[in-house]
C-alpha cells in the first residue's frame, strides 16, 4: 500500500563526519559527540520538520527506529489509530490547552526523556515536529518549546519529498479520503527520504553564544 501511494519511500543516516555543529556547539563539539557515542547512550528524542499528509509517519514507520510520535488528544479515542499510538509508546498533546496544561504536557515529555537516558528503560525516542506545524518544506518556523525543555540531546531528522506529477500531498486543507482519490486518479508518483543526522548535544558554548537568540 505505500509503494502503491507514495511511490518510494528511503532513508539515510549520516555519521559524525557528515555534518558540522561548530557554529552552535564550539570547537569541542565533535570530542563531545564522540564520547556520546562510545558511552552508546540511547536517543531520547528526534525532531523533525513536519511537512503533513501521511509521508512523516510513513518514512518514520518504515526507518531503522519506529519513534514513539507525539499525537493531538483527540486521536486518542479514534478506533484502531488510538491503540497503535499507544502501541508504540506515543505521548498524547493537547496543542490547544492553556499554558498550565501545556507546561504539564512539557513536564511529560521531559520525564520520559529521564527515564530513557537516565533509567534505561526500554521506550523509543520521542518524535516532535520542532516547528509544530505543517510547513512546505522551503522555510524554517520558529521551534516549540517542547522537544528542548529537558535540555538533553536531540536527534535532528528531515525529510525531503519529491513528485512527479500535479498532486502535493500536503493538502492539509482536504479531507483525507479525497485527498487519497486524488492522488490516486491523478497517477502522480511521489519519493520520500528521510534524512538522519548525529545526536546534537547542548554544551556551555550553545548557552554563552546562543542563549539569547
Amino acid at each position: 500500500m505505500l509503494v502503491g501511494l507514495f511511490g518510494w519511500l528511503s532513508h539515510e543516516t549520516y555519521d559524525i563526519d557528515s555534518v558540522d555543529y561548530s557554529k552552535y556547539l564550539g570547537p569541542t563539539w565533535k570530542t563531545e559527540l564522540q564520547q556520546h557515542l562510545q558511552n552508546k547512550e540511547p536517543d531520547s528524542m528526534w525532531i523533525s520538520n513536519h511537512i503533513g499528509g501521511f509521508f512523516d509517519v510513513a518514512c518514520f514507520l518504515t526507518g531503522p527506529t519506529v519513534p514513539a510520535f507525539t499525537p493531538l488528544e483527540r486521536f486518542r479515542k479514534v478506533p484502531i489509530l488510538g491503540y497503535i499510538c499507544e502501541a508504540i509508546q506515543c505521548v498524547w498533546i493537547d496543542r490547544g490547552a492553556p499554558k498550565d496544561q501545556l507546561d504539564i504536557m512539557v513536564e511529560a515529555v521531559a520525564e520520559r526523556q529521564r527515564k530513557i537516558v537516565e533509567e534505561k528503560q526500554s521506550y523509543n525516542p520521542v518524535l516532535a515536529f520542532a516547528e509544530g506545524v505543517n510547513n512546505n518544506s522551503t522555510h524554517l518556523l520558529k521551534f516549540k518549546r517542547g522537544a528542548f525543555a529537558a535540555l538533553r540531546p536531540v536527534r535532528p531528522c528531515y525529510i525531503v519529498v519529491q513528485k512527479c506529477g500535479i498532486v502535493t500531498p500536503t493538502y492539509d486543507v482536504m479531507r483525507f479520503f479525497d485527498l487519497i482519490c486524488l492522488m490516486i486518479s491523478s497517477c502522480t508518483m511521489y519519493r520520500a527520504k528521510l534524512h538522519i543526522l548525529p545526536p546534537f548535544i547542548p554544551n556551555d558554548y550553545l548557552f554563552r553564544e546562543h542563549g539569547g537568540k
